[in-house]
């Protein structure tokens, strides 16, 4: 198994590792100002295997996804571990930090429904659009954790 690399994440076999998946800036595009950054966790595995992705947060009020999301990188043994499994815990960071439960409120829309996105697009166009080209291509497989809100 060799390393793994998801935006600034690096993880060697064995290891779990935390950081950002960057979208750019927000620039002109909204009243805010500053980097998108996404929390994201790598858990490499000792042992070729498939990559798992575990997407939460898509919704900004469904806590029990990016709880399960955050657990289950924390619970997985790296050593025992075949392949790779990453989480975005929080897909929707604006939403979050501003405490509004089903649209992103920069652009008002509703992060599920913008797959595959746009480099281009509107906030939350252009992280699907980073998600989908950046982690999505990357992997096998993807548990989107819903609901709890």
């Amino acid at each position: 198994m060799s390393e793994v690399r998801f935006g600034s994440v690096r993880a060697l076999p064995g290891q779990r590792a935390t950081g950002f998946l960057t979208v750019g800036e927000l620039d002109q595009l909204s009243f805010a100002r500053g980097q998108i950054d996404l929390p994201l966790v790598a858990v490499c595995g000792t042992r070729p295997g498939p990559a798992l992705l575990v997407l939460a947060g898509c919704h900004a009020g469904e806590y029990v996804g990016m709880e399960a999301a955050i657990a289950v990188t924390r619970r997985v043994n790296p050593a025992e571990l075949s392949g790779t499994l990453v989480a975005l815990p929080v897909l929707n960071i604006h939403g979050f930090a501003a405490k509004v439960p089903y649209i992103n409120p920069l652009d008002n829309l509703n992060i599920n429904r913008l797959w595959p996105g746009s480099s281009g697009g509107t906030v939350g166009q252009r992280i699907t659009h980073t998600v989908w080209h950046e982690i999505l291509a990357k992997v096998d497989h993807v548990i989107d954790f819903h609901g709890g809100d």
